[in-house]
């Protein structure tokens, strides 16, 4: 699926989740951004953790196109 979504709003979400999400130096796998779209609500939902506290930022609307 390939989705198109505004520029700035997406880097807004990002900079919102990303203040959850802090380097740990001894398991670095544990924190990160998850980015997933719903095309059937139109919405997409950036999450950032550091495995104890999820922070859900979902007011992104996009459009998207299947492919293949």
């Amino acid at each position: 699926m390939q989705f198109t979504a505004n520029r700035l709003l997406l880097l807004e979400a990002v900079k919102t989740v990303l203040k959850v999400v802090r380097p740990n130096r001894d398991i670095p796998e544990i924190a990160g951004v998850l980015i997933e779209a719903d095309a059937s609500a139109g919405l997409l939902t950036v999450t950032g953790t550091d495995i104890r506290t999820p922070v859900p930022y979902s007011h992104l609307t996009l459009s998207t196109k299947r492919i293949g």
